[in-house]
């Protein structure tokens, strides 16, 4: 009866600590102004690349949200904004009924409910939608009137925006990229407004005259992404090899990546190296299938290659591709390379005498942005970096707001072994341990 009443005694007083302490720290939150976000996916909070936009705002931005009072998503609306404005106070919102305000609805040519109309000096722009990423690419599009423009290589099996990177291109367009596609065998070469050209897992060899052009495009100060598949380059091998990159003929198998059920030829990559475009990245990226690269110093013109992304220290580059074909993949010491593995790197050449730079970046995969692939963990965000920092805007490098919704835990080996000891096994025990010390207490008092 005595340990009964300790118990219960012990229990009110954790209790009272606890709340205590929960009132204190909301005390001081409110006192300083500060919010915590302990949602999923901080879906209260706004991403670094919302912050980094609103940074740069240079008037007053004011955002009219007509929605009803019980329309759908008004309320999730309202705390977005409310994070917007906090995060500057030159972000102002005003949420109206467009029943009760006819005349403001007219006035701003609103057709519908679920409208926001952003007003930015003397621009005005109009948004159906409440999704963050929609909310601030709309705002980047009122302050950054300079927009982009990236080209997409067609004509030998590539990817392109219409089949295949449907997702990114919406990505692109949201931030104020405009896409186009480009024959070389129509245009003779890489017309003067691009800022990068893309060339996504090409299937046939370019001809002599297409990579002369690239050439010359490159020589002037181009910048090209280059997503080469195993086994299949367009003959482009030996052009990125002159900038000091080498494209190995392998597939990198790695029995570490837990994704898809364990498919060791879906290497995972966390370890990126430092460099701009990865910069704060903590998001695993997958790549669904892919090659080896390797970086030299010493090349043809002069450029200075670096690693972007190393896959794990198990993974290696399996150079027998009937095996794999059949299912077998073993690493053989003297044929295969043994991990980490280079899976992306970027070179860059300075040219004389305008000191202008010439870019390019090289993934030994084109599927981790293709449609099936781009929204999975941090794929979008190393896709999109690395043609911000080609095309020569690093002010779009950034963590971008992750999608609401189901987001997979995705574990590697060794994390799942520790995830297998501490909850069917430690903390079984542990619970069990204190079971039977409270049952032989009990016994002896």
């Amino acid at each position: 009866m005595q340990s009964s009443l300790k118990f219960k005694l012990h229990f009110a007083i954790l209790a009272l600590l606890v709340a205590g302490t929960l009132t204190l720290v909301q005390m001081l939150a409110e006192r300083r102004g500060g919010r915590v976000d302990i949602t999923a996916n901080l879906r209260n909070s706004i991403s670094e690349k919302s912050i980094a936009v609103l940074t740069r705002l240079e008037a007053p931005l004011r955002v009219t949200a007509f929605y009803g009072e019980g329309d759908t998503g008004r309320r999730e609306l309202e705390t977005l904004l409310r994070a917007y404005a906090s995060a500057n106070p030159l972000f102002t919102y005003a949420l109206v009924n467009p029943a009760k305000n006819p005349g403001l609805a007219q006035a701003l040519d609103v057709q519908s409910h679920g409208t926001l109309v952003f007003e930015y000096r003397s621009l005005r722009k109009k948004l159906i939608g409440r999704e963050e990423e929609a909310i601030t690419n709309t705002v980047l599009a009122l302050t950054e009137n300079r927009p982009k423009t990236v080209y997409f290589l067609s004509g030998h099996g590539e990817k392109s925006i219409e089949d295949g990177y449907r997702s990114l291109q919406r990505a692109l367009h949201g931030e104020n990229y405009i896409l186009r596609e480009l024959y070389l065998t129509e245009t003779g070469g890489v017309p003067p407004d691009a800022h990068c050209l893309v060339i996504a897992g090409p299937r046939k060899e370019l001809i002599a005259s297409e990579s002369a052009a690239l050439d010359r495009y490159l020589d002037r100060g181009g910048n090209l992404l280059a997503l080469i598949d195993p086994y299949s380059d367009g003959g482009l091998k030996p052009l990125i090899e002159d900038y000091g990159i080498v494209l190995h003929e392998n597939s990198i198998v790695d029995r570490n990546s837990q994704l898809s059920g364990g498919e060791y030829l879906f290497p995972a990559v966390s370890r990126y190296q430092p460099h701009a475009i990865t910069r704060n990245m903590t998001y695993m990226s997958f790549f669904p299938v892919a090659r080896s690269l390797a970086v030299k110093s010493e090349n043809g013109k002069g450029a200075e290659p670096r690693p972007l992304a190393l896959t794990s220290p198990g993974s290696w580059g399996e150079t027998d591709r009937g095996g794999l074909l059949e299912g077998r993949a073993a690493f053989q010491s003297g044929s295969d390379l043994p991990g980490p593995l280079i899976l992306a790197a970027v070179t860059a050449r300075k040219l004389e005498p305008t000191g202008k730079e010439s870019r390019i970046a090289v993934f030994g995969d084109s599927d981790f942005a293709s449609d099936d692939y781009l929204d999975i963990s941090g794929n979008k965000d190393f896709i999109l970096n690395t043609i911000a920092w080609l095309a020569e805007a690093e002010n779009r490098i950034t963590l971008r707001s992750r999608p609401s919704g189901f987001m997979p835990i995705i574990l590697t080996q060794n994390q799942s072994r520790l995830m297998f000891w501490l909850s069917l096994v430690l903390l079984p025990g542990l619970i069990a341990a204190a079971g039977a010390a409270v049952g032989i207490r009990s016994r002896r008092g």
